[in-house]
């Protein structure tokens, strides 16, 4: 497809499949995104032997399909960050408490990011991203055993940043 091709595809489809994804995610950023991802998906593979009916149709469903699937991990995300303020908050008798209603889920999430490899690596791919242990060790090379290891050490190292820092709201 020539760039000339590609911008008048682009055209004619672009307000449908951003209205399909606003409809689904309800932010116009993240709906514009999606509707970029599936045009250029579309543009990139090119799928053949599709008439205009079933091209249609294949943005469409394609189009929903990111849209529940953003969906979908921003759910995840929310559950984890939910989980680990939680976890947090449950301390042993000999350290101090967390008042867990100051942390917010972005600060966890921050606090994890400035872990230490891997524990920061694994615990974003099993806690945020939702990922089972095998597709992480699959993706890292790291063993199971190892994995669950460094997910527990990598708690533990949370729940003490979390009692360390000052939290500022």
């Amino acid at each position: 497809m020539t760039r000339e091709e590609a911008t008048a595809f682009y055209r004619k489809h672009y307000r449908r499949i951003f209205n399909i994804s606003l409809r689904i995610v309800e932010s116009s950023a993240d709906a514009e995104e999606i509707m970029q991802d599936t045009l250029l998906k579309y543009i990139s593979n090119q799928p053949e032997g599709l008439n205009e009916a079933q091209e249609s149709a294949w943005l469409a469903r394609t189009a929903i399909r990111k849209s529940l699937d953003w969906l979908r991990s921003k759910k995840r995300e929310a559950a984890f960050l939910h989980e680990a303020a939680l976890a947090a908050e449950e301390v042993d008798d000999t350290t101090e408490e967390i008042d867990t209603k100051t942390i917010t889920p972005e600060q966890v999430a921050k606090e994890i990011g400035m872990l230490k490899e891997p524990y920061n690596l694994v615990l974003d791919l099993v806690l945020i991203e939702g990922l089972d242990y095998e597709e992480v060790s699959q993706y890292t090379g790291i063993t199971q055993g190892n994995l669950r290891c460094y997910v527990s050490r990598g708690m533990a190292k949370l729940r003490e940043a979390l009692k360390r820092k000052p939290i500022y709201q």
